[in-house]
């Protein structure tokens, strides 16, 4: 049954919906979800615990395509219920001109140097005119033509940047504002080694476009260790169902060294960072042959790899897929690759929507829930938390502020991990500002355990609050406040951080040269966190690199103490380059952290012997 209830004709109308409530005893509330075009939902709207909602203002002449989700009290959201559509009769109201889309590329940093492997290329986009797409665009290098180059389109993702549905309340799309695209350096031009302008264009539903930012980075695949790849299926953003579907991926690792298991390297998967297992079938592809060759990447023949998993078990809606991955070097490189997010839609367990016809909206759950959470005691307890895609780092004890939260530190595409030395929590929230959300896209928590994982993808970068609640006979007994901070890749404000002082990027000498800087890991408890630093020399010809030595350290660095504290004041190191045949170089300086027990990437800079 379809109702439709119109205010105005001449000028607007209002539409409510109405649904079955559901029978779960673990129901928290449900999620709306609209927009102009049939399967294809701008807005979201979270009414809390109820089973109808108003639209407000709806424009006449246009018709409006309606869902709904339940979600349950840790946050797991139903399949969408069948989509109902309304027609608002009247003809379309002449507007005057509407403003461009507007919007923020957030990162990458500009002028970020020694980029390797995977970049998220992040900020948010409105449009008033609705329907904002972002892609992302290149400039030209030597011979190509002289136009921007697509590079492809970011996607939008609900829940990513609940800063900016806040600050634009009454604006299409608001709530699925955050975008990001996932670029993988290795396949720029000369195989991701040389300095990029990228560029991020939004473009509305009137074909409007603006830019809204661009970023310089430079880039130093030739000189990483780390391994790289992706992942081919699923597409991002796309949807998958049934008990069997296939993940495909690739991945490779420098010269001599092997990330696929049968070289001696180990791949697991990781979905919602949780391990769900490891691929198989590994192959070679004519495609990846052809792009990096024989010569520099000895796994080349067993690149590819397919993971098969079953879809119903996991909740339908969004998810996160990426691959960790651990060359055969003993300590092994690590990375993460191919971050992706899915939609799982296997039907089932869905609300019913009943009628539709047309009150404030909420961007919380009921009042009830809230108001138990904001009430809770708090807890002051320590917790175990680590990150990153190693899966052998070890723990590290994390005490709260005063206030009772704990904040961990990490940078956009991380993986979280966080445990309880106590009882397990039972359900956990996001929190923003007064509102009780449901957990993130790419998190999960294991009520049974107490742990909590979340791998967040491209598009969220900045400051995330969540509690995590423990809950007996419907009454929230304690509450935990955790803060988790993304930034952005290179921001010098977590993990390891390699700068070189000297020499300047393209100094060209006769004589010696000196290599000086300082390095330092921020996770270091202790100490700098720094043990050893080596310098390669990697000549321009592409011949083999040569090693130039082991850098002294310990040098008294006051200016880094007065940035990052006291702990790191001996963060200092130095090498005299001596004895490379005339020609162009790019130095490398490799640094070991004693936090994770590996290599850092190398921070690179160009010079020439003469």
């Amino acid at each position: 049954m379809f109702v439709l209830l119109a205010g105005s004709p001449a000028r607007a109308a209002t539409v409510t919906i109405a649904w079955d409530q559901n029978s779960e005893s673990d129901l928290a509330g449900y999620v709306v979800q609209y927009g102009t075009a049939a399967g294809k939902y701008s807005q979201t709207i979270d009414v809390g615990n109820k089973t109808s909602w108003t639209l407000p203002n709806a424009e006449v002449g246009r018709t409006y395509y309606f869902t709904v989700q339940a979600y349950n009290v840790n946050g797991q959201r139903s399949a969408m219920a069948k989509e109902v559509t309304a027609a608002i009769p009247g003809s379309p109201i002449a507007s005057g001109p509407v403003a461009p889309p507007f919007g923020v590329m957030d990162t990458p940093l500009d002028n970020v140097t020694g980029v390797t492997g995977s970049l998220a290329v992040t900020g948010w986009a409105l449009a008033q005119a609705g329907g904002a797409t972002v892609r992302i665009y290149r400039d030209p290098v030597a011979g190509e033509p002289h136009a921007l180059i697509l590079i492809g389109d970011a996607v939008f993702i609900e829940g990513a940047r609940p800063d900016v549905a806040t600050a634009y309340p009454g604006l299409p799309g608001n709530t699925k504002a955050g975008w990001g695209h996932l670029l993988l350096t290795n396949m720029l031009p000369n195989r991701g080694t040389g300095t990029y302008r990228l560029h991020a264009i939004a473009t509305d539903a009137h074909n409007v476009q603006t830019l809204l930012g661009s970023r310089t980075i430079t880039c130093a695949n030739s000189s990483a260790i780390r391994p790289f790849g992706a992942i081919d299926t699923p597409p991002q953003g796309g949807t998958v169902y049934g008990s069997v579907y296939n993940n495909f991926g690739w991945v490779l690792s420098p010269g001599k060294r092997r990330a696929d298991p049968t070289g001696g390297g180990s791949v697991t998967v990781l979905i919602d960072g949780v391990p769900a297992g490891e691929p198989g079938g590994w192959t070679n592809r004519s495609d990846l042959t052809t792009v990096f060759g024989t010569a520099d990447y000895a796994g080349i023949g067993k690149a590819a790899g397919v993971f098969t998993f079953d879809t119903t078990k996991l909740s339908n809606g969004l998810h996160t897929i990426a691959w960790a991955v651990h060359d055969n070097q003993l300590p092994p490189a690590s990375d993460g690759i191919g971050s992706r997010y899915f939609m799982v839609s296997n039907g089932g367990g869905a609300t019913r929507m009943v009628a539709a016809s047309t009150s404030a909206t909420s961007t919380a759950p009921s009042l009830d829930l809230n108001t138990q959470i904001v009430s809770a005691p708090r807890e002051y307890q320590p917790l175990l938390a680590r990150r990153g895609f190693n899966l052998e780092t070890p723990f590290r004890r994390i005490t709260p502020a005063t206030d009772g939260r704990i904040t961990v530190q990490g940078e956009e595409l991380d993986r979280f991990e966080l445990r309880t030395e106590g009882q397990a929590w039972t359900a956990g929230y996001m929190r923003f500002g007064d509102s009780t959300l449901p957990l993130p896209i790419g998190s999960r928590l294991d009520a049974g355990t107490g742990a909590f994982t979340w791998q967040p993808g491209v598009g969220f970068v900045g400051t995330y609050d969540f509690v995590f609640v423990r809950w007996s006979g419907g009454t929230a007994v304690t509450a935990q406040d955790v803060r988790i901070v993304l930034n952005p890749k290179a921001s010098g404000r977590v993990g390891p951080q390699v700068v070189i002082d000297v020499p300047a990027a393209g100094t060209a000498s006769p004589d010696d040269i000196l290599v000086a800087g300082w390095a330092i890991d921020r996770d270091a408890e202790t100490g700098t966190g720094i043990s050893t630093l080596h310098v390669w020399a990697y000549p321009a010809d592409g011949s083999a690199p040569v090693f130039v030595g082991a850098a002294s350290t310990g040098g008294r660095r006051p200016d880094v103490a007065a940035i990052h504290g006291d702990q790191f004041r001996d963060a200092g190191y130095g090498l005299v380059v001596r004895g490379l045949p005339h020609g162009d170089y790019r130095l490398a300086v490799f640094a070991w952290s004693t936090v994770t027990g590996g290599w850092v990437p190398a921070r690179t800079v160009a010079v020439t012997v003469r």
